[in-house]
């Protein structure tokens, strides 16, 4: 089972991400479960992970910082 995991750090429709990637999984027969989640464990126990945004890297960065090992821990999983 595929666990997408979209990182909630307070930037962008994250409510709407879920529901598009629900949309697509189920039309395709995928197995998944989709989250909205900060928490480091959920990101350390997915498959797959999504930073939704507006495209300001700037401001996205400065909303990660804002949560305590997160940046550490999306780090762990992209290596």
């Amino acid at each position: 089972m595929k666990i997408v995991t979209i990182v909630d750090y307070g930037s962008g429709n994250v409510l709407s991400a879920q529901q598009s990637f629900i949309k697509v999984t189920n039309e395709n027969n995928v197995e998944s479960k989709v989250l909205i989640s900060n928490d480091i464990n959920d990101i350390k126990n997915s498959t797959h992970i999504v930073l939704p945004g507006q495209g300001a890297f700037s401001t996205c960065m400065s909303a990660l910082k804002n949560t305590p090992g997160i940046i550490d821990q999306l780090h762990d999983f992209a290596f």
